[in-house]
Protein backbone atom coordinates (compact mmCIF):
# COMPACT_ATOMS: atom_id res chain seq x y z
CA UNK A 1 0.00 0.00 0.00
CA UNK A 2 1.45 3.41 -0.89
CA UNK A 3 2.59 5.64 1.96
CA UNK A 4 1.70 9.36 2.02
CA UNK A 5 4.56 11.85 2.04
CA UNK A 6 3.24 15.37 2.72
CA UNK A 7 0.05 14.57 0.79
CA UNK A 8 2.02 12.89 -2.01
CA UNK A 9 2.01 9.14 -2.57
CA UNK A 10 5.14 7.08 -1.98
CA UNK A 11 5.43 3.45 -2.98
CA UNK A 12 8.44 1.19 -2.46
CA UNK A 13 8.78 -0.63 -5.78
CA UNK A 14 11.94 -2.62 -4.97
CA UNK A 15 13.48 -3.15 -1.53
CA UNK A 16 16.97 -4.55 -1.10
CA UNK A 17 17.61 -7.42 1.30
CA UNK A 18 19.10 -6.37 4.62
CA UNK A 19 22.36 -8.37 4.36
CA UNK A 20 24.36 -5.86 2.31
CA UNK A 21 25.87 -2.95 4.25
CA UNK A 22 26.80 -0.23 1.72
CA UNK A 23 29.70 2.13 2.18
CA UNK A 24 27.99 4.66 -0.08
CA UNK A 25 24.33 5.39 -0.74
CA UNK A 26 23.74 7.00 -4.12
CA UNK A 27 20.39 8.52 -4.96
CA UNK A 28 19.36 8.76 -8.61
CA UNK A 29 16.17 10.71 -9.42
CA UNK A 30 15.01 9.50 -12.82
CA UNK A 31 12.19 10.04 -15.26
CA UNK A 32 11.35 8.27 -18.50
CA UNK A 33 13.49 10.56 -20.66
CA UNK A 34 16.44 9.34 -22.71
CA UNK A 35 18.62 11.59 -20.55
CA UNK A 36 17.72 9.64 -17.41
CA UNK A 37 18.60 6.36 -19.11
CA UNK A 38 21.88 7.93 -20.25
CA UNK A 39 22.51 9.05 -16.67
CA UNK A 40 22.01 5.50 -15.34
CA UNK A 41 24.44 4.13 -17.93
CA UNK A 42 26.97 6.87 -17.13
CA UNK A 43 26.72 6.05 -13.42
CA UNK A 44 27.21 2.32 -14.09
CA UNK A 45 30.30 3.01 -16.21
CA UNK A 46 31.89 5.83 -14.18
CA UNK A 47 30.70 5.95 -10.59
CA UNK A 48 28.96 2.88 -9.21
CA UNK A 49 30.89 0.14 -7.42
CA UNK A 50 28.90 -3.08 -6.91
CA UNK A 51 31.02 -4.00 -3.88
CA UNK A 52 30.36 -0.82 -1.91
CA UNK A 53 27.37 1.09 -3.32
CA UNK A 54 23.62 0.98 -2.89
CA UNK A 55 21.60 2.93 -5.46
CA UNK A 56 18.18 4.32 -4.64
CA UNK A 57 16.20 5.11 -7.77
CA UNK A 58 13.47 7.73 -7.28
CA UNK A 59 10.79 8.38 -9.88
CA UNK A 60 8.08 11.00 -9.49
CA UNK A 61 5.02 10.90 -11.71
CA UNK A 62 2.38 13.62 -11.92
CA UNK A 63 -1.17 13.79 -10.74
CA UNK A 64 -3.47 13.46 -13.76
CA UNK A 65 -5.13 16.68 -14.85
CA UNK A 66 -7.35 18.09 -17.56
CA UNK A 67 -6.16 20.53 -20.16
CA UNK A 68 -7.83 22.46 -22.92
CA UNK A 69 -4.40 22.71 -24.61
CA UNK A 70 -3.53 19.11 -25.47
CA UNK A 71 -0.94 19.76 -28.16
CA UNK A 72 1.20 21.81 -25.77
CA UNK A 73 0.90 19.75 -22.59
CA UNK A 74 0.54 16.11 -23.63
CA UNK A 75 4.07 16.07 -24.99
CA UNK A 76 5.69 17.54 -21.85
CA UNK A 77 3.31 16.33 -19.14
CA UNK A 78 2.32 12.68 -18.91
CA UNK A 79 -1.06 12.32 -17.28
CA UNK A 80 -2.68 15.13 -19.25
CA UNK A 81 -6.24 14.37 -20.31
CA UNK A 82 -7.52 16.57 -23.09
CA UNK A 83 -10.90 18.26 -22.92
CA UNK A 84 -12.30 18.91 -26.35
CA UNK A 85 -15.90 19.39 -25.24
CA UNK A 86 -16.61 22.02 -22.56
CA UNK A 87 -19.92 20.27 -21.81
CA UNK A 88 -18.18 17.03 -20.83
CA UNK A 89 -20.00 15.52 -17.77
CA UNK A 90 -18.17 15.79 -14.45
CA UNK A 91 -18.85 12.13 -13.57
CA UNK A 92 -17.00 11.03 -16.70
CA UNK A 93 -14.10 13.31 -15.79
CA UNK A 94 -13.81 11.69 -12.35
CA UNK A 95 -13.77 8.20 -13.89
CA UNK A 96 -11.17 9.29 -16.42
CA UNK A 97 -8.98 10.83 -13.71
CA UNK A 98 -9.11 7.65 -11.60
CA UNK A 99 -8.29 5.55 -14.64
CA UNK A 100 -5.40 7.81 -15.66
CA UNK A 101 -4.11 7.88 -12.07
CA UNK A 102 -4.05 4.08 -11.98
CA UNK A 103 -2.33 3.94 -15.38
CA UNK A 104 0.35 6.40 -14.24
CA UNK A 105 1.06 4.35 -11.08
CA UNK A 106 1.35 1.15 -13.12
CA UNK A 107 3.62 2.81 -15.69
CA UNK A 108 5.86 4.23 -12.94
CA UNK A 109 6.19 0.82 -11.30
CA UNK A 110 6.90 -0.93 -14.60
CA UNK A 111 9.48 1.68 -15.57
CA UNK A 112 11.29 1.41 -12.23
CA UNK A 113 11.31 -2.38 -12.34
CA UNK A 114 12.97 -2.22 -15.77
CA UNK A 115 15.68 0.08 -14.41
CA UNK A 116 16.13 -2.13 -11.33
CA UNK A 117 16.66 -5.15 -13.61
CA UNK A 118 19.20 -3.16 -15.66
CA UNK A 119 21.21 -2.31 -12.52
CA UNK A 120 20.93 -5.81 -11.06
CA UNK A 121 22.39 -7.27 -14.29
CA UNK A 122 25.49 -5.22 -13.40
CA UNK A 123 25.40 -6.59 -9.81
CA UNK A 124 24.46 -3.18 -8.42
CA UNK A 125 22.51 -3.21 -5.16
CA UNK A 126 19.38 -1.20 -5.83
CA UNK A 127 16.13 0.01 -4.31
CA UNK A 128 13.40 1.87 -6.15
CA UNK A 129 10.70 4.24 -4.93
CA UNK A 130 7.92 5.94 -6.87
CA UNK A 131 6.15 9.10 -5.78
CA UNK A 132 3.28 11.14 -7.13
CA UNK A 133 3.30 14.93 -7.14
CA UNK A 134 5.73 17.78 -7.73
CA UNK A 135 9.12 16.22 -8.49
CA UNK A 136 11.14 19.18 -7.23
CA UNK A 137 9.54 19.33 -3.80
CA UNK A 138 9.24 15.60 -3.23
CA UNK A 139 12.82 14.86 -4.29
CA UNK A 140 14.16 17.72 -2.18
CA UNK A 141 12.34 16.42 0.90
CA UNK A 142 13.16 12.75 0.35
CA UNK A 143 16.83 13.30 -0.52
CA UNK A 144 17.38 15.62 2.44
CA UNK A 145 15.72 13.06 4.76
CA UNK A 146 17.76 10.21 3.29
CA UNK A 147 21.09 12.10 3.38
CA UNK A 148 22.79 10.05 0.64
CA UNK A 149 26.52 10.26 0.02
CA UNK A 150 25.87 11.35 -3.57
CA UNK A 151 23.01 12.34 -5.89
CA UNK A 152 23.33 11.74 -9.64
CA UNK A 153 20.76 13.37 -11.91
CA UNK A 154 20.52 14.16 -15.60
CA UNK A 155 19.56 17.50 -17.01
CA UNK A 156 16.90 17.21 -19.72
CA UNK A 157 17.89 20.39 -21.53
CA UNK A 158 14.36 21.64 -22.12
CA UNK A 159 15.57 25.12 -22.98
CA UNK A 160 15.02 28.41 -21.22
CA UNK A 161 11.29 28.82 -21.89
CA UNK A 162 10.26 25.24 -21.07
CA UNK A 163 12.53 25.21 -18.05
CA UNK A 164 10.95 28.42 -16.73
CA UNK A 165 7.42 27.18 -17.35
CA UNK A 166 7.85 23.60 -16.17
CA UNK A 167 10.70 24.15 -13.72
CA UNK A 168 14.04 22.45 -13.68
CA UNK A 169 14.30 19.58 -11.23
CA UNK A 170 18.09 19.37 -11.44
CA UNK A 171 18.50 23.11 -10.86
CA UNK A 172 16.10 23.03 -7.91
CA UNK A 173 17.92 20.10 -6.30
CA UNK A 174 21.28 21.74 -6.86
CA UNK A 175 20.12 24.70 -4.78
CA UNK A 176 18.10 22.87 -2.11
CA UNK A 177 19.68 19.47 -1.45
CA UNK A 178 22.39 19.14 1.17
CA UNK A 179 24.19 16.14 -0.41
CA UNK A 180 26.84 16.38 -3.15
CA UNK A 181 25.25 16.30 -6.62
CA UNK A 182 26.49 15.32 -10.06
CA UNK A 183 24.34 16.87 -12.80
CA UNK A 184 24.95 15.36 -16.22
CA UNK A 185 24.30 17.82 -19.04
CA UNK A 186 21.81 16.98 -21.76
CA UNK A 187 24.39 17.00 -24.57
Amino acid sequence: MPEKVNSHYKQIVEKMDGNFQPKRVICMPIDTSKQSLRTINWAINHTLDPTTDKVILMHVYPFPFYSAYPTVLEHECPGTISIHDPGYPYSHMQEQLKSEDSRLKDCAKEFLLQQVANLKRKNIHVEAISFQGDARLILEQEINNLKPDLVIIGQRGLGVISSMMLGSVSRHLLHHVQSPIIVLPSH
